[in-house]
């Protein structure tokens, strides 16, 4: 069998009896059906946001059943900052979310329970020491079908917490019987000041 070539690219070639595809790129949201269980992909790569302000947002875009928000080594010059969530409906924050939280100490024995209308904690009071930094990741379901339920999700995320050099790990449900579709993710550290960096990644699942 001949190779398939589109310009100067082989996109289509076989070898020993095997047909291979070569050099090309799905665009976000290409679904492959007809594919045997266990072969169709499950995760699909989004976007990637680069954090360097009090404020940032995730576009959430239609065509998945299921979404992963990744964040990696988030960090602020400012002591005592916590980071909250705010789904977003139409561009404005989903008043019906309610979340809960179970936190424990990783160095040593402490934790307790946490509670929140409108928003979803990510961390709270994180720290601004050279060594403090944040990583997290939440499971948002239904956020861009059309349905007659709510939607909801689960995350955690571990960081350094303020002034007395421990560390937490923070489990956390949330749900809103909101019925509209979701279009982005609201971000928000509580203080201001100062500087902010870290990355966040965007993946949705198909297969539900």
């Amino acid at each position: 069998m001949p190779n398939l070539i589109l310009g100067t690219t082989t996109v289509l070639s076989e070898s020993g009896g095997t047909v291979n595809l070569e050099n090309i790129n799905l665009s976000t949201g290409v679904e492959v059906t007809n594919l045997p269980s266990g072969h169709r992909p499950a995760e699909v790569w989004l976007s990637t946001t680069t954090v360097n302000s009090r404020e940032f947002y995730i576009t959430i875009p239609s065509g998945y059943a299921r979404y992963k928000v990744a964040g990696h080594n988030l960090t602020t010059s400012y002591n005592n900052n916590s980071l909250l969530t705010y789904p977003q409906i139409s561009d404005a924050d989903d008043t019906d979310m309610e979340s809960v939280t179970a936190y424990n100490r990783i160095e040593s024995a402490g934790g307790g329970e946490d509670f929140a209308d409108g928003y979803v904690k990510v961390c709270v009071n994180m720290g601004n020491d050279a060594t403090d930094n944040l990583t997290f990741e939440q499971i948002w379901d239904s956020l861009s079908i059309t349905r007659t339920k709510g939607y909801g999700g689960y995350g955690f995320s571990q960081y350094g917490h303020s002034s007395d050099q421990q560390s937490y790990l923070y489990n956390t449900g949330f749900r809103s019987q909101s019925t509209g579709i979701v279009n982005r993710l609201r971000y928000y550290w509580s203080s201001g000041d100062g500087s902010f960096t870290g990355t966040v990644v965007l993946t949705g699942y198909l297969g539900f």
